[in-house]
């Protein structure tokens, strides 16, 4: 499960003394982290994610051979 790294949406108890774009750039990152972890298991791999609406960017980060 992901939410998708929007400022003021993510890691909002890091704000301060993080501001709000910085805090949703860290979570970008662990975003991406996880993904890297998750290569190295033999399993299909899928994303829950919310909001609805952020389809393209977790499509733009999956691994490929991710279904969508």
């Amino acid at each position: 499960m992901a939410k998708a790294p929007v400022p003021n949406e993510v890691k909002t108890r890091l704000i301060p003394p993080l501001d709000p774009e910085t805090a949703s750039l860290l979570y970008y990152g662990f975003l991406l982290d996880k993904i890297e972890q998750v290569k190295t298991i033999e399993a299909r791999h899928f994303v829950a994610y919310t909001p609805q609406t952020s389809g393209s960017f977790f499509k733009s980060i999956m691994l490929p051979d991710s279904p969508s």
